[in-house]
């Protein structure tokens, strides 16, 4: 196509074109690939207006489904809310993923999807669905590289706590080079983290929810991923 689209337009324009491509539905081929359920909403995206997440429950839910039990470890999002299960995350439960991850791994998908692709303004280098790790200080990068070589294997980490991680070390503005890792950041707070060289693999699952129930800014958030993925280095 030519272009880099951002995010939600550009997974369903990716969906339309593998489907244009194979002539079989999207979510069909997500299911026989992945093993996992789509989200509960419906094929088009119902808009929620701005409002508490009860009041969004009333356009954003499955049929049937009822307004979750409150939880600081659920996304503050109505829509996100409707698939979300278990865990604020890439729409799956821990045990899912530990499940499902190296499966992803060994049938190659996360090196499909590790292919530079286009470059940002901001220096970031785009894959399928992936960014590149860059060095740098403060950058996700930075901490990555210091997993050893050939270790392989998944790791799923699961937040513990609500307490706000302490800062991270501010970012550089010019990135530094590529590292060999990939990474995808989710809105609702997840981080997915593969090497293709040796096929590891970490998640953290950590929600965009401070301890007071507020909706964290990115920076912040950052702070709690750059936390997580300091221990996981650490015992790795």
């Amino acid at each position: 196509m030519g272009r880099a689209t951002y995010s939600d337009l550009g997974y369903r324009l990716l969906g339309e074109l593998l489907e244009a491509e194979c002539g079989v539905p999207w979510t069909r081929m997500g299911r026989s690939f992945t093993g996992l359920q789509p989200a509960p909403w419906k094929e088009a995206p119902v808009q929620v207006p701005p409002g508490g997440d009860r009041e969004a429950w009333a356009f954003a839910a499955p049929e049937g489904v009822g307004f979750p039990v409150p939880s600081p470890k659920l996304p503050h999002d109505g829509n996100a809310r409707a698939g979300m299960r278990g865990h604020a995350g890439f729409g799956a439960t821990p045990e899912q993923l530990r499940a499902w991850l190296p499966r992803w791994v060994s049938q190659g998908w996360g090196r499909r999807m590790a292919v530079p692709t286009a470059i940002g303004a901001d220096g970031a280098i785009w894959g399928l669905g992936l960014q590149a790790a860059l060095e740098g200080p403060g950058r996700f990068g930075a901490l990555l590289s210091r997993i050893p070589e050939g270790i392989g294997g998944v790791q799923v980490l699961v937040e513990e706590g609500d307490a706000l991680a302490p800062p991270a070390p501010a970012q550089a503005a010019a990135p530094g080079p590529p590292t060999g890792w990939w990474y995808h950041t989710g809105f609702t707070g997840p981080l997915l983290a593969y090497r293709p060289s040796d096929g590891c693999c970490l998640a953290l699952l950590c929600h965009r929810r401070g301890p007071e129930g507020e909706l964290l800014d990115p920076e912040a958030l950052r702070h709690r991923r750059w936390r997580m993925l300091e221990g996981l280095v650490e015992k790795l």
